[in-house]
């Protein structure tokens, strides 16, 4: 995405296009990959089209689903220009817009139709409603809750790739909640302050910032909830663990890291501990 921004800035820079031209040339390519990848006659193009290109990328990696995604980001920055996300953040930020400004009211976005396919491949786990919120409330003028109501994240591992194992890098705010579910593992790594309920019913939910489960309570029903960031993850809220406690399986794991309960907060198994 950075270098596809870049590429574009170029054509400014050379005097050949205006930032209007580039941003114009921008919004009208994306509408027609969203049509092209959502349009059925092309299903059966696209799905061969994705297998030939991860079949290509592995051969050529020596890797497979599950490790490709991170062996593309092993590079340091001194080797990969775009291994930084805060430095891709910085290049990308003053050119969506470059210097115009906001005209009229800021109102709710409208998500063109169909246009949720976009993530269909990134975000396999979630269903068309839910990549379509993604899509409405990280789009330029943001601030519209990313939550608005409690998402269910289902992720599979079994298969393989983002259904295993995902990291969520934005900051998440809105009052709706989030409940994982399915036996892949998905991280949350942003300065997060939705407000609902954090909900653990399989798999393992991954707590890898400092505010990365919100500020609502916390629940863990099932699966596993690791804390795993240098330092201390905070819970705001009312933290209940539902279920069987035991040195075998036990449903919190902390590496290198502590929990700090911010006052006033209650902690609870609501099953005693085996003897």
């Amino acid at each position: 995405m950075t270098r596809a921004y870049e590429l574009s800035h170029t054509r400014i820079v050379a005097g050949m296009r205006s930032p209007v031209d580039v941003i114009g040339g921008r919004v009208l390519a994306t509408a027609l990959t969203a049509a092209a990848l959502n349009d059925p006659a092309n299903a059966a193009l696209k799905a061969a089209a994705r297998a030939q290109a991860a079949q290509y990328l592995r051969a050529r990696t020596g890797t497979t689903a599950d490790t490709l995604f991170d062996f593309a980001h092993t590079a340091a920055p001194g080797t990969d220009p775009y291994a930084s996300r805060e430095a891709n953040a910085r290049a990308v930020a003053p050119r969506p817009a470059y210097t115009l400004r906001p005209s009229g009211p800021d109102r709710p976005l409208v998500v063109p139709k169909g246009a949720e396919v976009l993530l269909e491949t990134r975000l396999p786990y979630l269903n068309a409603e839910q990549r379509r919120a993604v899509l409405r409330s990280t789009a330029l003028r943001a601030g519209y809750p990313v939550l608005d109501g409690a998402v269910l994240a289902h992720l599979d591992a079994a298969l393989g790739g983002f259904h295993a194992h995902d990291t969520w890098r934005n900051d998440i705010n809105g009052r709706g909640g989030l409940v994982k579910s399915g036996t892949g593992t998905l991280a949350l790594t942003g300065a997060n302050s939705f407000t609902g309920r954090t909900a653990v019913q399989a798999g393992t939910l991954v707590a890898g910032s400092a505010d990365a489960l919100g500020r609502g309570p916390v629940t863990v029903r099932g699966g596993a909830l690791r804390v795993d960031v240098p330092g201390t993850a905070r819970i705001r809220a009312d933290c209940t663990q539902i279920g069987k406690w035991s040195e075998s399986r036990a449903p919190w794991a902390f590496r290198k890291s502590a929990l700090r309960l911010a006052y006033p907060v209650a902690l609870s198994v609501r099953k005693r501990l085996p003897r």
